[in-house]
């Protein structure tokens, strides 16, 4: 989906580029409550199916929608990165292509700040 963004946005393909933001609004919803409804390779087989996608991708979405200037993607993409494991998260991804996809310096201390935070949230609730 990244792919259409990109090249709608650089051919100036509104149409193109319109899509792939509704795509992406769908995989990324803006309410936290609406991620129930998404479904990740990797997550519970009880969800509701809207997308289905490897979660690594979460992080070239995130670096995608910075640079196309899209923060409530952003954002939530950089949510979803937090389900990243740690190697990942730091390290990068490595594409198809054999370059490697990294988050900027400030998106993975915000990532690795969130990943804190729900790790506190969780134990709270355990307790």
């Amino acid at each position: 989906m990244h792919k259409l963004l990109v090249l709608g946005t650089k051919y100036q393909v509104d149409e193109l580029r319109d899509e792939a933001i509704h795509q992406l609004n769908a995989r990324y919803p803006r309410k936290i409550a609406d991620w129930d409804y998404t479904c990740r390779t990797d997550s519970d087989t009880s969800s509701t199916i809207v997308v289905s996608y490897p979660i690594e991708e979460d992080l070239v979405i995130a670096n995608v929608a910075r640079a196309m200037d899209l923060p409530e993607i952003h954002l939530a993409a950089l949510y979803g990165c937090c389900s990243l494991p740690f190697d990942v998260l730091v390290k990068g991804r490595t594409l198809e292509d054999g370059s490697v996809e990294a988050l900027c310096q400030d998106d993975l201390i915000n990532c690795l700040q969130g990943k804190e935070n729900l790790l506190v949230v969780a134990r709270a609730d355990i307790r």
